[in-house]
């Protein structure tokens, strides 16, 4: 029953996975060196579904003085803390002790904090935030902050629950702009650890502009975090030949318990509706006039929740890896499943034609044996327990996450655990994802509040397996939700969509496993008038990953709401970003350059390219080839009848492209 396990663990989430390798994730463009992997870290996180309706009951918010023990909302290792993380995970980071606030409280607030009934907007009192496990002045100037907001926003009288907030105030004052919320995703993700690294996630004059703000959703880290005391370990124990579905509703029902006695009401209320209230909450705490916002993934549908509840107050908002906006729970995982059977297809026939991967000519025949070894007796790893099949599942969904960067390490991993040693696969799929199940399954399970029947869900499985046929049995965890609280929907609109006052920013990688490009073409047409970025590679989200012509035009809009133009494409560093026109007896006449081209003040448009390194051009992805191999390239051309030759510095790149 560990495949169930690692269903919640590894692909339902399936938000983002943040691969560390020897510390550092190599952003986007640059190539991984290892083909064995030293360090992981997973961080999962799923859509969340129909968030349903009505204008919020809008209570004031309530301050609380942050104590020693809110002060630990991002508490970590001191290694993880210093690394650069992927922008949707919490980096590694946790909630230290005392970041479990306890139980949701009455009007007075947790820690004897200050719950006034009302708040005037900038009266959150904040504070130097203190970490015990680092340097004192390793988060300043960062600083830590806590509200109180209504538990059931019905009656805002009534009990409270405390949110836990970092920030990093703007450097130039003089200029700034307002406010910058970011969220990781998740749903789970921790937003202070996602702010706490906004040094390096975002632009410099963004950062300079903004005071940049995350906080832990309810229910999650240092917002009164759900832990349940319920872990995979419950689905692992089933005995083997159990009922499949069977055994998800008795995870479900055993998470329910656990966390009804925990905190009792706050499962209930962790949908996307009541936290995009709980945020409204803050923008007006912090005293801002719209709500400017950095989403990604699950914070797509969350910021798309936002601007559908209040339009006239939305700001500059980017959603980045976005869900489609109305799509049934049992659907959206369906199609999320059905796009990472995609993802894999696509890495292992590129792999097979692509003569610089490890498995070239055998990574499709490698791939089916090693599934049905690991599925019978397991993949042998030196020094610990034999990786199954649930896990090598885990490990591969986790670098395809990351996208075409982490293909040739992938291929790498797969190649030694064909010959004997499965030990770098092991490293990325037994790490914890540091996500509850309690905050994942609140999410989901209370957006989608009507739930399918077993015959409804094996109907589909059968359909499923036939697209999707590695990852079709995953679908079971849907019936989890069947445990959980269904009381019919939470007051809110219907479906999601609006026009808002500033149009909106969306950007999607075209081959995203977890958010599939269709799901943000939907979002686009929810939300008239907003505008799509579309990267052009494979991977989860890419916002802050190294993306110079992505993060450029982020910041073009965060600064100065400047939307890309109709069309708007970014390319990875590699393949050259040169478009030829078809080659005649001549050569090939450059058509354009990417904004990311090594090339960019080297060749324009009209060159004609005669030669690359002494050789004829004779096809247009020659280039593209011979970039793949790192060197300079040495490059004649004909400019306006003038013969020359440029010399082009390509650096490293990746095994394939797409």
């Amino acid at each position: 029953m560990r495949t169930l396990a690692w269903a919640r663990r590894a692909v339902f989430p399936l938000l983002i996975v943040l691969a560390t390798m020897a510390g550092a994730v190599p952003p986007a463009g640059a190539a991984p060196t290892a083909t064995t992997a030293t360090t992981a870290t997973t961080a999962t996180a799923a859509p969340a579904e129909r968030a349903a309706a009505g204008r919020p009951v809008r209570p004031a918010p309530r301050a609380e003085e942050p104590t020693s023990a809110t002060s630990s909302t991002a508490t970590a290792d001191p290694t993880d803390a210093a690394a650069l993380p992927h922008p949707a995970t919490p980096g590694g980071l946790e909630p230290g002790p005392g970041s479990h606030a306890g139980p949701v409280t009455g009007p007075d607030g947790p820690d004897g904090g200050d719950t006034a009934a009302s708040l005037e907007p900038g009266a959150v009192r904040w504070v130097p935030c203190r970490d015990g496990d680092v340097a004192p002045d390793a988060l300043a100037p960062a600083e830590c902050a806590r509200i109180a907001v209504p538990l059931d926003h019905a009656t805002p009288d009534g009990a409270t629950i405390s949110l836990a907030l970092l920030r990093w105030p703007a450097e130039d004052r003089s200029r700034r702009i307002g406010t910058l919320f970011v969220n990781p995703g998740g749903p789970g993700g921790s937003g202070v650890a996602l702010a706490r690294n906004a040094p390096a996630l975002l632009d410099p004059e963004v950062r300079a502009r903004y005071d940049v703000v995350g906080f832990d959703p309810r229910g999650v880290g240092a917002s009164q975090g759900l832990s349940c005391g319920v872990d995979d370990d419950l689905l692992a124990a089933v005995p083997a030949g159990a009922d499949p579905l069977g055994a998800q509703l008795a995870y479900g029902t055993r998470l329910a318990d656990a966390c009804e006695r925990e905190q009792p009401g706050l499962l209930a209320t962790l949908d996307t509706v009541t936290v995009a209230r709980d945020l409204e909450l803050l923008r007006e705490a912090l005293g801002d006039p719209a709500l400017n916002y950095l989403g990604y993934s699950y914070g797509s549908t969350l910021g798309a929740t936002y601007a559908t509840l209040n339009p006239g107050r939305v700001g500059r908002m980017v959603l980045d890896g976005a869900a489609a906006p109305d799509a049934a729970y049992l659907d959206w995982v369906a199609a999320q499943l059905a796009s990472f059977e995609r993802s894999l297809e696509r890495f292992l026939s590129g792999c097979d034609h692509q003569p610089r991967c490890p498995l070239a000519g055998r990574a499709t025949t490698t791939w089916a044996s090693l599934l049905d070894r690991a599925g019978s007796e397991g993949l042998a790893v030196r020094g610990g327990a034999d990786l199954d099949r649930a896990e090598l599942l885990g490990a591969t969904t986790a670098l395809l996450y990351l996208g075409t960067d982490y293909h040739e390490l992938l291929a790498g991993l797969l190649l030694n655990a064909a010959t004997g040693d499965a030990a770098g696969l092991a490293e990325f799929a037994r790490r914890s994802s540091g996500l509850s199940a309690a905050a994942y399954y609140g999410v989901v399970c209370g957006d989608e509040r009507t739930r399918p029947t077993t015959e409804e869900l094996a109907a589909r499985i059968a359909v499923l397996s036939r697209t999707a046929p590695t990852f079709a049995g995953h679908l079971r965890e849907v019936r989890t939700c069947d445990a959980l609280p269904s009381d019919g929907p939470p007051a809110g609109p219907s479906s999601l969509g609006a026009t808002t006052d500033t149009p909106v920013l969306l950007v999607a990688t075209r081959h995203d496993p977890a958010t599939p490009y269709a799901g943000t073409l939907a979002l686009q047409r929810a939300l008239p008038g907003s505008a799509l970025l579309t990267y052009d590679a494979d991977g989860h989200t890419i916002v802050g990953r190294g993306s110079r012509c992505v993060d450029r035009a982020v910041a073009a809009y965060l600064l100065d709401a400047t939307l890309p133009e109709l069309g708007a494409t970014c390319r990875p560093m590699h393949p050259l970003g040169i478009v030829l026109d078809a080659p005649g007896a001549v050569g090939a006449a450059v058509s354009a350059l990417a904004v990311d081209s090594p090339a960019q003040g080297r060749l324009a448009p009209g060159d004609v390219v005669r030669s690359v390194n002494g050789l004829p051009l004779t096809r247009p992805d020659q280039l593209d080839e011979l970039a793949g191999l790192g060197a300079p390239l040495r490059i004649e051309i004909d400019r306006a009848g003038r013969s020359m030759t440029v010399t082009v510095d390509v650096g490293p790149a990746p095994y394939w492209q797409p």
